[in-house]
């Protein structure tokens, strides 16, 4: 428990002095935002002009062709943007996995070097993000099924019993996403031995960093409620909504770097046992 404390304050202390990655993690962020802004545009784009009426149509009429022709071309629309995330899906894979790959060498000292650290967080991120998905449709069909094609006032009626179901659900797929990022973050590091030397000490310190940046984000969440209930809920969200997305990025940045350097302390807590000649571990 002592270890992990001190690599978590440890932690913090190192990514304090160091903004400059914390602005890069979001800056990578605004370029995937604005990545997708255009994907999703253009897709939205190409099918309205493909549903232009023709010059010489009365206008009285324009708005009829127009809806005829979204009545039928809506899942051309549909699979256009479904083509657009699985684009903006990759786009974020690859500038994520080029980012912070580079962020990573300024935190923690790794063995990959070159390509292999950017394929490894490729392919981490990839494969985490997938398999979290895939968990998320199993658990949803599985609380959820029996009543997708029920009607709403059935809905109602069932929602007492379901809540538990989906609650746990709920719970569930916490512990997954804590599990993901937790094999994330030492497959990253390459702190797949120091998980073998110090189990608990790894889990608690990814533990205290992840519950901070919930406690953070409903934190948020909360602040948000309350404006919504002094003030008008539209003003309240153009308010909070630009503030917290801007906060909760920067949050979600440092955190991501006390995350790594805790880890980096864990993985050299061995070689600094030993030269300290049995002394007791400090930072």
């Amino acid at each position: 428990m002592s270890l992990a404390l001190d690599a978590v304050a440890g932690g913090f202390r190192k990514a304090a002095g160091r903004g400059r990655l914390v602005l890069a993690d979001m800056a990578a962020r605004l370029v995937w935002l604005l990545a997708t802004a255009g994907i999703v545009l253009t897709v939205v784009f190409a099918f309205l002009s493909s549903l232009a009426p023709p010059v010489d149509l009365p206008p009285e009429l324009a708005g009829l062709f127009l809806a005829a022709g979204l009545a039928g071309a809506w899942p051309a629309l549909v699979w256009g943007l479904v083509l657009a995330g699985l684009i903006s899906f990759a786009v974020w894979s690859v500038v994520e996995a080029f980012v912070r790959s580079r962020i990573l060498r300024w935190t923690v000292d790794v063995s990959s070097a070159g390509s292999g650290i950017f394929l490894r967080f490729l392919a981490s991120g990839v494969l985490r993000r997938l398999a979290f998905g895939l968990a998320t449709l199993v658990v949803a069909l599985a609380v959820l099924g029996p009543g997708l094609t029920a009607d709403y006032g059935e809905w109602r009626r069932a929602w007492p019993e379901l809540r538990w179901a989906v609650s746990g659900g709920l719970l569930l797929l916490v512990m997954v996403a804590f599990v993901l990022m937790l094999l994330d973050t030492l497959l990253r590091a390459d702190a797949i031995g120091a998980f073998g030397d110090h189990p608990g000490t790894v889990v608690i310190a990814v533990a205290a960093v992840g519950l901070f940046e919930a406690l953070i984000r409903l934190s948020a969440l909360a602040a948000t409620m309350i404006l919504m209930s002094l003030i008008p809920a539209t003003a309240a969200l153009a308010l909070a909504a630009p503030v917290a997305g801007v906060g909760l990025s920067a949050a979600h940045s440092y955190l991501l770097l006390v995350r790594y350097s805790a880890i980096g302390i864990i993985r050299q807590y061995p070689i600094r046992a030993s030269t300290q000649n049995g002394s007791s571990y400090s930072l």
